[in-house]
């Protein structure tokens, strides 16, 4: 336990300060101390990406748990013993431990030594966490496209999950993003309409992209609104970078989407000397968060990587697929043209690969050398 817990320190050092406290029974809590307080749901998406990080270092016979467990919670939601009690099963106190696994003398003056954590903290944390994992995901997927003739038919051994983007809903509570949409109600409604509905249309779109894609954080809650659509977007909908020129005016917009403007209010007014009407001048004098400046294009580069992937391994799946079915149409008693049903390792890990000629379909188990035959009309079952 002290070979993990201390890796587990080192990597959590990387991005905040805490204190270590063994309960009195056979766990350890790290503690993170906010410096003013923050919405749970912030806290909640931070902990799915950071176990999400940290997952494959996790041995077996540990688990690691991340509070707050839920966003938000009628009641009291999942609670967690304060340090330097008893614990009731065990009978023994709690203590604090340093960094070196020693126990503290001092525990007050060492509970005040601790750095808290700033909202600037989780932020920054989360861009480097997701910046990460991306690496290991561009490693992966150049690797793959290395060894795909060497692979062919093999099953992968490891897969790396991403669970969140680098925006979430929380986001717009983000001062900036918050103050344009709070200030135009054209852009909130066309989000709120995503959300509800799970649809845009090319014209609203189009708005959202040339109002928001001017600046950083606008990019990520224009590609954020987007993939809520339900319906397939054209891919050049989903912004790749911030965009050059200027933002669309306000007179604009009107003309995009004129169903809207009779729904809502649209008669801002501005300071002439901000120029023409649109709905950035809303977040004039909020600063840009200063997490998103050193490396701007990097973190972009990063973001289209991450939402690329999937789609990306997919068609390498479809290509190994076809490769497989090629190869089988010799199979059997007679030869027959297989079209891809499915394609998937099962819970033991082995390759299963299912096709389909017509009324049938073969389900190809090629660790247990097996090959199974369903009727597609009858749904009748037999090893063949």
């Amino acid at each position: 336990m002290r070979e993990f817990l201390r890796e587990l320190i080192r990597i959590v050092s990387q991005f905040f300060d805490f204190a270590i406290e063994f309960t009195g029974g056979r766990g350890v809590h790290l503690w993170f101390f906010l410096e003013t307080p923050c919405e749970a749901l912030e806290i909640y998406e931070f902990g799915k990406i950071f176990i999400n990080y940290i997952s494959d270092k996790i041995p077996s016979e540990f688990s690691v748990e991340f509070f707050p467990k839920q966003s938000s919670a009628e009641k009291l939601g999942n609670l967690v013993k304060l340090p330097l009690g008893v614990h009731k099963k065990y009978d023994n106190r709690s203590f604090f431990l340093s960094k070196e696994l020693e126990p503290v003398s001092s525990p007050f003056d060492y509970l005040r030594s601790v750095k808290k954590v700033s909202k600037e903290d989780i932020y920054s944390a989360k861009i480097k966490i997701l910046f990460e994992i991306s690496e290991r995901i561009d490693s992966l997927t150049h690797k793959e496209e290395r060894e795909e003739k060497d692979e062919l038919g093999e099953p992968r051994k490891r897969r790396i999950l991403v669970s969140d983007p680098l925006w979430t809903e929380a986001d717009f509570e983000r001062p900036k993003i918050k103050k344009i949409f709070e200030g135009c109600e054209v852009l909130n409604f066309i989000k709120e309409k995503v959300i509800r509905t799970g649809s845009i249309s090319h014209d609203e779109a189009l708005v959202l992209q040339h109002s928001l894609g001017y600046f950083p954080e606008g990019v990520l809650a224009v590609n954020y609104i987007l993939s809520l659509v339900k319906d397939e977007i054209p891919e050049n909908f989903k912004l790749k970078s911030t965009l050059s020129g200027n933002p669309i005016s306000c007179e604009k917009i009107r003309k995009r989407v004129p169903h809207i403007i009779p729904r809502v209010r649209c008669d801002c007014k501005f300071p002439k000397k901000f120029g023409y009407p649109t709905p950035i001048l809303h977040s004039r004098g909020v600063k840009d968060e200063n997490f998103f400046s050193s490396d701007i294009y990097g973190l972009m580069a990063k973001f289209i990587t991450m939402h690329n992937t999937s789609s990306l391994l997919e068609k390498q799946k479809e290509k190994v697929a076809r490769k497989i079915a090629e190869e089988l149409k010799g199979t059997g008693k007679k030869k027959m043209s297989y079209d891809i049903f499915d394609f998937s390792l099962d819970e033991s890990g082995n390759l299963v690969v299912s096709l389909r000629d017509g009324q049938n379909i073969y389900h190809f188990d090629f660790q247990n050398q097996k090959k199974r035959q369903d009727n597609v009309e009858q749904e009748s079952k037999k090893e063949l």
